[in-house]
């Protein structure tokens, strides 16, 4: 039975295109999967289209023990860098409206950032001249790996290939402009950090019944970070979520076709921060 993998997309010491990999263990070493599987594509909505196959082979890569690339000689990028969609959910967690005394909504909160906000886990983030309020949110990411259109909460994680962290990071002045109009200030370029790594769902503990995804740090020495941890800032069950993966899929399935790589944020805790000195915390990444 196939293990749970980590796939990630990178480029080498040299440079050149964005490869297939695979990480032997958090934070660990990298498996060239493009050098191993040559006839596998380049873009991981690609691989991704190819469904149990393309992970069959990411498997043998992984156990053959050749292609091994030094994790600190290459570029980790977003795992998944050009979706379909980007679709998001805002206010998922009751502790989060607390916070902001806000009513928790009885339906899910749906916004979208546009896939050009998307950036690597460990690239900068541009910080728009023209805010003074930018704010940081760790949270789950889900990726679409089959497609689908009226998909039924019961089945719906049989169409999420599997998860990764997403810092949504929003200008909230502009977010509270023209009618508050959350797209504004959520979708400046890099305001959307992906990954290291996307972890396939059978990571989760507990499946689709009140399972959990646990998160670790993953902090390159070389990038300064705020004091508060990320971690602890924002550490919560998903039980927490109003709306978890599965329902959301399963709510209101006529208003969108669900294409092969959409990605989306389900939602962050409490105790968001914002950005100083236009310094970020480090996202965690999936153990």
């Amino acid at each position: 039975m196939r293990g749970a993998l980590r796939l990630v997309r990178f480029r080498g010491a040299a440079g050149g295109g964005p490869r297939l990999g695979l990480e032997e263990a958090p934070g660990g070493d990298l498996v060239d999967l493009s050098a191993a599987e040559p006839a596998l594509p380049l873009s991981m909505r690609e691989f991704l289209e190819l469904g149990p196959r393309g992970l069959e082979l990411a498997q043998r890569a992984l156990e053959s023990g050749q292609h091994r690339v030094a994790r600190g000689a290459t570029r980790l990028l977003a795992p998944v860098g050009d979706p379909e969609k980007l679709i998001c959910v805002g206010l998922n967690y009751r502790d989060h409206c607390e916070e902001q005394g806000a009513r928790v909504p009885k339906e899910p909160i749906i916004f979208s950032k546009f896939p050009s906000a998307i950036t690597g886990p460990f690239d900068d983030i541009v910080l728009p001249q023209d805010s003074s309020e930018v704010d940081w949110e760790v949270e789950l990411a889900a990726v679409i790996g089959k497609r689908g259109r009226h998909i039924e909460e019961s089945v719906a994680l049989e169409h999420v290939v599997g998860f990764t962290v997403a810092n949504d990071v929003s200008a909230r002045d502009w977010q509270l402009r023209n009618g508050r109009q959350w797209l504004l200030g959520k979708t400046f370029d890099t305001f959307c950090p992906l990954g290291p790594a996307l972890v396939t769902r059978e990571a989760v503990k507990g499946g689709a019944h009140g399972g959990t995804v646990p998160v670790s740090p993953c902090v390159p020495s070389h990038r300064p970070t705020q004091p508060v941890d990320p971690l602890q800032r924002q550490r919560a069950p998903d039980a927490g979520q109003q709306h978890p993966p599965p329902r959301l899929r399963g709510a209101r399935p006529h208003r969108l076709g669900v294409p092969v790589r959409d990605t989306g944020p389900w939602g962050h805790p409490a105790d968001g921060d914002s950005c100083r000195s236009g310094v970020l915390s480090e996202t965690p990444c999936l153990p």
